[in-house]
């Protein structure tokens, strides 16, 4: 009787070890130049960040609230 499955699904073609990379490969520690500075990045963003924070932050308390007030005055 065939089996159901060929000769190519039971045997890899390429064996496993060389499609992994090597487990005991030495680890590249990460280039410092692919960092921004620090202080520009929060300099920059900080007043930025905390007005826009604040705004989406209002907003999101502001519509909680119509909704809640709209589910109350429905009743």
């Amino acid at each position: 009787m065939p089996s159901l499955f060929p000769n190519f699904v039971r045997r890899p073609l390429v064996p496993l070890p060389k499609l992994l990379p090597p487990l005991t490969a030495p680890l590249r520690p990460l280039p410092l130049v692919a960092l921004p500075p620090p202080q520009v990045t929060v300099g920059f963003a900080g007043p930025f960040g905390l007005f826009i924070g604040l705004l989406l932050g209002a907003s999101i308390f502001a519509s909680t609230l119509n909704v809640i007030t709209d589910l109350e005055n429905r009743n």
